[in-house]
């Protein structure tokens, strides 16, 4: 029996749908592993859990990991916003006790989340009809644990956080290393997803930084100037203070020069570096970049500083061809 899409409450799962994976090779033979250590453990049932009477909740999947004899069960609530999706994850351990958590999508850390995190993110790609990988979450959970136990490392946890990109690309090359074909390509497509979103929420830290350096720099800047200020950030990766996509500075720009001058001078709050017009914010721009290719002595910088210094000079360039063309 499937452990996965059964959402009434009170369900007793017996055993793993072991018929697809006997010939998941994660450590040789999953589901052989997986048995034995749900037998050495003492479990061989575990109850599934629906949503509440009267609530509201919408079961989206349940589950039974019987190595540990927990169950989970993801719901959307009745103010569900699918353009900022929260769902609502509920875990039971092997004696009933339960643990709630709301988890907000776009929060999720995919180098550093828990079990209950990854099935509210599992739960999304459902709903967005992207796929149905709770049962690779799960493969990955029952291979994780299975692990842990050989290692006397401890059992697994929910609320552990894990590098999850590098648990489903391990487990990728280990099915493609033992001939599954099959199970890698399905933490094959997992895994691109994952990076999808990776990639977005490195843009979407890279962008907030961004708009943080404008606003440093340029808080009586008109609104055209910070579309050009953000598109040439977008574009190359870069901004004028060189604050990187961490919050860390890469290195001493010339507009924090420019800043930092502007402070010694008595201007503490909000020094305006681009002025309020696309003419003054031309001005500092060409001001930084002359600066930046003419300095006044020369100095030994890191390699890392060096690189900042490159992508300070493209960001220059990039925003001052937009703001010419304003």
């Amino acid at each position: 029996m499937s452990v996965n899409e059964i959402g009434a409450a009170g369900h007793l799962i017996t055993g793993y749908e072991t018929r697809k994976t006997e010939r998941n090779a994660v450590g040789g033979n999953f589901a052989k592993q997986a048995e034995k250590a749900a037998q050495a453990a003492g479990q061989t049932t575990a109850a599934l859990h629906g949503a509440e009477e009267g609530s509201g909740d919408i079961t989206i999947f349940s589950g039974a990991e019987l190595v540990s004899g927990s169950s989970y069960s993801v719901y959307k609530t009745q103010v569900f916003d699918p353009e900022n999706p929260v769902y609502k994850v509920k875990v039971w351990d092997k004696s009933g006790n339960v643990t709630e958590q709301m988890v907000d999508v776009s929060k999720v850390d995919l180098k550093n989340c828990s079990t209950i995190e990854m099935y509210a993110y599992t739960a999304n790609l459902k709903e967005s009809r992207k796929g149905s990988f709770e049962n690779t979450v799960l493969k990955a959970v029952v291979a994780k644990t299975v692990k842990d136990n050989e290692s006397s490392s401890g059992a697994w946890s929910f609320s552990y956080k894990f590098d999850w990109a590098k648990i489903v690309n391990d487990l990728m090359q280990s099915s493609y290393r033992y001939g599954d074909l099959k199970g890698y390509m399905e933490w094959k497509k997992f895994l691109g997803f994952m990076k999808i979103a990776e990639e977005k929420a490195a843009q979407d830290k890279t962008t907030d930084y961004a708009e943080k350096a404008f606003d440093m720099v340029g808080p009586n800047a008109p609104q055209d100037v910070k579309d050009a200020w953000m598109e040439a950030a977008k574009e190359v990766n870069a901004n004028g203070l060189g604050i990187r996509s961490n919050g860390m500075m890469s290195h001493i720009s010339q507009m924090m020069v420019q800043r930092l001058n502007k402070m010694l001078k008595g201007e503490t709050e909000n020094p305006d570096i681009l002025g309020n017009t696309v003419q003054s914010a031309i001005r500092a721009t060409e001001q930084a970049l002359y600066d930046l290719d003419h300095p006044l002595a020369s100095a030994y910088r890191s390699i890392e500083a060096e690189q900042g210094r490159i992508k300070e000079r493209e960001f220059y360039i990039a925003f001052l061809e937009k703001l010419e063309r304003l």
